[in-house]
């Protein structure tokens, strides 16, 4: 859509606009700390995304064997009957979907942590900024403290867009694999 296209252009925009603001409001060693802050959060974050696209391989994984043992079940339906063997097939599907809910329950705690990362990065981010700023002798005044803050809060806004933004690059990536190897 429209809204995630001008969301995957104007995430790293706005986030190279805000360095450039804060480099200009608090100077360039207070700005090149809370950047490298922000590259451990990303160094974290790509770690996260990384174990979240095998994860979801995993669960897509599981949830095709699972499919593939129903339609084994309903296409053979009398013999399962006649032979009573209704509790094995069941108990072999309920093994499947247990590592496909184990499956999900990680990505969920994944995102969970990602969800943290996003949000503490930022105020960890002006956190160094401000040490460093102040540990230069510099003097904090209540106008550079709101608007580095206004910038600090953009950076967060466009810091939660990009992961969304691989999210859904990784989903198309593992969507097109699974329809290129179905097609051929």
């Amino acid at each position: 859509t429209a809204v995630k296209f001008n969301t995957f252009w104007s995430a790293p925009v706005t986030t190279a606009a805000c360095l450039v603001l804060l480099s200009l409001e608090i100077g360039a060693g207070a700005a090149f700390a809370g950047f490298a802050m922000l590259w451990v959060g990303f160094v974290l974050l790509g770690l996260i995304f990384a174990n979240i696209g095998r994860l979801k391989r995993e669960e897509r994984k599981q949830s095709d064997r699972r499919v593939t043992k129903m339609g084994e079940l309903l296409r053979g339906i009398k013999i399962l009957k006649l032979y009573c063997w209704e509790e094995p097939m069941a108990a072999q599907i309920d093994e499947i979907r247990k590592r496909e809910v184990t499956t999900v329950k990680k990505q969920i705690l994944l995102q969970a942590a990602m969800q943290i990362t996003l949000t503490a990065t930022p105020s960890i981010m002006a956190l160094v900024a401000f040490k460093v700023y102040v540990g230069a002798g510099n003097t904090v005044t209540p106008a550079k403290i709101f608007t580095c803050l206004v910038l600090f809060e953009l950076l967060r806004w466009a810091l939660m867009q990009i992961p969304q933004i691989i999210i859904a690059l990784v989903d198309i990536k593992v969507a097109k694999a699974r329809y290129t190897k179905f097609l051929t």
